[in-house]
């Protein structure tokens, strides 16, 4: 699924097959797999134990950092999904972002305005992943 645009690279499977074995592309799919595993760990582990105040402020932080954006062009079904709450829930605490000026509410888009803000409303799930 893509989240946010940019650049992507499709290769058919008998090339990455064929080049599979070079060193610097085995450890590199290595090393991309344990980070997502590790990334699939720390949510499943935050989603238990944290607020769903603090998993939506971690994820908008985490993914603001792994994109370098500040918009995001979705809308409270798809936090919903992402922070496994429901829509009402994530709609309430967006609203909230919004009241205390951490972010404003767009139809299907929510922009930053504070991640200092953010980061202090989120769990440390979002230094770990």
């Amino acid at each position: 699924m893509i989240q946010v645009s940019g650049s992507a690279l499709r290769l058919p499977a008998f090339v990455l097959k064929q080049n599979f074995d070079r060193h610097y592309l085995r450890e590199a799919l290595i090393r991309y797999n344990l980070l997502l595993l590790r990334h699939a760990v720390i949510s499943t582990s935050c989603s238990q134990f944290h607020s769903g105040e603090q998993r939506l402020a971690r994820w908008l932080v985490a993914h603001a950092h792994r994109t370098g954006l500040e918009a995001f062009p979705f809308g409270v079904d798809f936090f919903a999904g992402q922070v496994g709450q429901n829509r009402a829930e994530v709609d309430a605490r967006l609203k909230e972002f919004q009241k205390q000026d951490l972010g404003k509410l767009e139809h299907n888009k929510v922009i930053l305005r504070d991640m200092a803000g953010l980061a202090k409303r989120s769990c440390l799930c979002v230094t770990e992943g």
